[in-house]
């Protein structure tokens, strides 16, 4: 029964069947499916319910990896879901559109101890607590000190999962937000990588920087490896492209930057708004219709979010950064547009 056709409610009584019987195995084999096929049922069907049974035209091929970019697959599952297995990994990996093999994966978690589920919560314990990179956790504390002096000085990064659009694609969200201005910038992706981050930092965050003629100082990251490396000796890629733009990559625990209640509040208004939005749209939008999307999202906020308290109390980002423009440029036409000259004489 390899080539034969399952429709909706036949895979929905398989499902149901397997449940009851509490045997998988046998209730696979009755049907002449896998059980990786029973499982992609399951998912699918916890996901989206009886839509995400009917048959999908896959619009994209699977990607094949290499040996590092799948030791790097593996390693990020291991860090955030330390309970799942070789299997659980290769159907994680299965649905993000790799080609892979459950045998390769596993070999890879024996040859670095990790074959187990209690080495690998082990393994956690022991990175949660690492120094990890050149800048690590012990100098944050000095930045958070001195951001509140300028724009510029100290920039905090996320890159958070949104959700999955109609096609099953994950939905990514990296935002960049200034800790004294609270000025934001964001891009929509794919994938959690460092070649993502990378592009947003390039192509968004430091050309709009540069043109308001602010320099960035330092760059706040968490400890994932889309950002930090967790092999001893090793130096992330993503800190030798900051090293290159006169940059310094702060590494901070994740659990300490969520401590960063402003910032958080600011960086999760702005995920809500989108996750509005793309509820709200009634076609299925693509991933640059939402970048557009979240680029009008941040303007409007850059533009209209007030300061409540201190000395850049009833300021907007926008007016803030325009008012650390040290080397006095020409700024860009919408910026021109607000009419904030007037603004900048009284920082």
């Amino acid at each position: 029964m390899k080539n034969a056709y399952f429709p909706s409610k036949l895979k929905y009584k398989i499902l149901e069947e397997a449940r009851l019987n509490g045997n998988v195995t046998e209730t696979c084999n009755k049907y002449g499916i896998s059980r990786t096929v029973y499982y992609k049922w399951n998912k699918r069907f916890n996901l989206l319910g009886m839509e995400g049974l009917q048959d999908v035209k896959r619009t994209k091929r699977k990607k094949s990896l290499n040996k590092i970019d799948l030791e790097y697959y593996i390693m990020s599952y291991v860090l955030k879901k330390p309970e799942y297995g070789a299997r659980r990994i290769f159907y994680a990996l299965d649905e993000e559109g790799f080609i892979v093999s459950e045998s390769s994966i596993y070999n890879f978690l024996k040859e670095k101890g990790l074959n187990s589920k209690e080495l690998r919560l082990s393994y956690v314990k022991r990175e949660k607590v690492k120094d990890v990179g050149p800048h690590s956790v012990r100098k944050v504390e000095n930045i958070l000190r001195f951001s509140g002096k300028e724009a510029g000085y100290a920039i905090l990064q996320r890159t958070l999962f949104l959700g999955k659009n109609k096609h099953l694609k994950n939905i990514y969200i990296t935002l960049s937000i200034d800790l004294y201005s609270l000025y934001m910038v964001g891009t929509i992706s794919e994938t959690r990588t460092t070649e993502c981050i990378i592009k947003h930092t390039e192509r968004r965050l430091l050309p709009t920087y540069r043109s308001f003629g602010v320099p960035i100082k330092n760059i706040i990251t968490d400890s994932s490896l889309a950002y930090a490396s967790h092999w001893q000796g090793s130096v992330h890629e993503y800190y030798q492209y900051l090293k290159k733009n006169g940059i310094i990559q702060r590494v901070m625990l994740r659990k300490n930057i969520e401590a960063l209640k402003v910032t958080e509040e600011n960086i999760l208004l702005v995920k809500d708004r989108l996750l509005q939005n793309i509820f709200q749209l009634t076609k299925d939008y693509g991933f640059d219709e939402l970048d557009i999307e979240l680029e009008f999202i941040l303007r409007e906020y850059n533009n209209n979010f007030l300061h409540l308290h201190g000395k850049t109390k009833g300021k907007t980002p926008t007016k803030l950064l325009y008012a650390a423009n040290q080397e006095k440029t020409p700024l860009p036409l919408w910026v021109e547009l607000l009419d904030l000259s007037s603004s900048s004489g009284k920082q």
